[in-house]
């Protein structure tokens, strides 16, 4: 895969007052420990690491321009263990922009078929923009753009090529989209080194009981070095196509503050983070005593016959260095209201299993018989707020998602006793949930994003 930048992107840019470049989050300038064990000859198959950051793109007098072109041997990369898309062992580029700019994505297709949906930003979903309709024929090229509002909060997106064999890839060739915003300025939060942890992988996502292959930033269990005392932000986004990840730092709590490109009021202190696949959630994490402490996967139960998803690891949290205090913020920002007015509908919707879904996400809704797409659904009620209970007839958990259309979990029926990964909290906009196998799930949607 090549990239190319139009002229007038700068990376990086001119430091701003309050501006996130001002500070060296970004980039090898920060001291990493060194290696403990020797790797091999490809960094993303060698374990003990330092994490790497990725390279970003940061929008410029507004706009943002992309350039990718996607081959064939990237498509036959990302499907080999220990490699990813996009020329590289890794992630696509990170991209960072603000509420009210232009991205701007111009996709070269040298394989069978490809699209690149930005998914989460609330844009409209038609023409030039998040259309997941438009196909590029292979040899031609296509130009996205989108039109960050606003209004949009600040938060993690991403984006990928999306085509009948590029879905299938490991990590679905993605890259990460950072919407700047006020969150970025509470003063805990702007002294935090900002560090975004793109998850994918290979191996047994849902019913095999071997140990699945799960990277970091496209790298095989790397160091994340932090110092006693300090507080780190992790952006994290679960990139794997099928393995859902109920994050857990050993011996330490994660401040959660953020969700799927929503942010919180207040920070949510909890032991593990649920995280599906296109799940995003952002976090704080203050390291405690020196040491070597694991970052994993932990272990869950993805259908009704008791058959587990072994516990993965993911990294190592390596504390050492000068101790220095760091304070956790109390109050953060303002976010997206919960909806206050009446709900206009009521709709029972049923998921079901479809190897040969052609949404790539392997399962299928159906409403009085009928398949249904959920997305089609929320954009015909513009502007009004409907409840939804999702059921599952399967003995395997589905996924249910909304493009650009947040929602509220107001009640799970049905969850495995005793199994604190199906814990929620209703005041928490996500775009991505599950639904226990036989179980149901009961959802309140803002229908936001116009057709």
């Amino acid at each position: 895969m090549t990239v190319a930048r139009y002229p007038g992107t700068r990376r990086p840019q001119p430091a701003e007052p309050g501006d996130l470049a001002a500070r060296p989050t970004m980039g090898n300038d920060t001291a990493v420990p060194a290696q403990r064990q020797p790797g091999s000859p490809h960094p993303a198959l060698s374990a003990g690491r330092p994490l790497r950051d990725l390279e970003q793109i940061r929008s410029h007098e507004r706009k943002l321009y992309h350039s990718v072109r996607v081959t064939p041997e990237d498509v036959a990369a990302a499907s080999k263990p220990g490699l990813a898309g996009y020329g590289h062992a890794g992630p696509g580029e990170l991209l960072r922009v603000r509420a009210g700019d232009r991205i701007t994505i111009r996709i070269h297709n040298g394989t069978d078929s490809a699209d690149v949906p930005v998914t989460g930003p609330h844009v409209s979903a038609s023409g030039v923009s998040d259309n997941v309709f438009v196909r590029v024929p292979p040899g031609s090229s296509h130009q996205y753009d989108y039109d960050v509002p606003a209004d949009q909060p600040s938060g993690l997106h991403w984006y990928y090529p999306l085509g009948e064999r590029a879905r299938r890839s490991c990590g679905r060739l993605v890259g990460p989209v950072v919407v700047e915003g006020d969150i970025d300025r509470v003063p805990a939060i702007a002294a935090a080194r900002d560090r975004v942890l793109v998850i994918d992988g290979h191996g047994p996502g849902r019913h095999g009981a071997a140990v699945p292959l799960l990277r970091v930033n496209g790298q095989r269990q790397p160091e994340i070095d932090i110092r006693p005392g300090e507080i780190q932000r992790w952006r994290v986004l679960n990139a794997h196509p099928e393995r859902c990840v109920w994050l857990h730092a050993e011996g330490h709590t994660l401040h959660h503050i953020g969700q799927d490109g929503i942010p919180f009021t207040r920070a949510r202190p909890v032991q593990g983070v649920m995280l599906m696949p296109g799940n995003r959630a952002e976090l704080l994490v203050r390291a405690t005593k020196p040491g070597t402490y694991r970052v994993f996967a932990q272990g869950y139960q993805h259908d009704a016959r008791s058959v587990a998803v072994p516990a993965a690891e993911l990294a190592s949290m390596v504390v050492d260095g000068r101790p220095i205090f760091s304070r956790l913020p109390r109050q953060l920002v303002d976010t997206l209201p919960i909806p206050t007015g009446p709900v206009v509908k009521q709709r029972t919707v049923r998921v079901a299993g479809d190897q040969n879904g052609h949404d790539g996400s392997g399962c299928r809704y159906l409403a009085d018989g009928r398949e249904v797409t959920l997305d089609r659904w929320a954009r015909d009620s513009l502007g009004t707020v409907e409840d939804w209970l999702v059921i599952n007839d399967d003995d395997v958990q589905r996924p249910v998602h909304l493009l650009g259309n947040p929602f509220q979990v107001l009640e799970v029926r049905g969850a495995p006793a005793g199994d604190a990964s199906w814990h929620t909290d209703p005041e928490i906009w996500r775009d991505t949930y599950r639904v226990p196998p036989k179980g149901q799930v009961a959802i309140r949607v803002s229908c936001r994003v116009s057709a």
